[in-house]
């Protein structure tokens, strides 16, 4: 899945969560939010590539999700 891809999937389940009380713009702040937790680097060694890829992929989704 493209970094993209990834993007419009979480926009949209937040989307989807959240229809009844929340705005697009409140599904894309929630969607930088659960990245942002990915991305906290909790358990992974920082040095790994195994890392360095997981990180490099979902810095691209953040901001793939800032340019919906």
């Amino acid at each position: 899945m493209t970094p993209k891809e990834k993007a419009q999937e979480l926009v949209s389940k937040m989307e989807k969560d959240f229809q009844y009380f929340a705005s697009k713009q409140i599904a894309i702040q929630h969607a930088l939010i659960a990245v942002d937790e990915m991305l906290s680097n909790d358990g992974w060694s920082s040095n790994s590539n195994e890392w360095n890829t997981f990180k490099n992929y979902f810095e691209q989704v953040k901001d793939e999700i800032n340019n919906l």
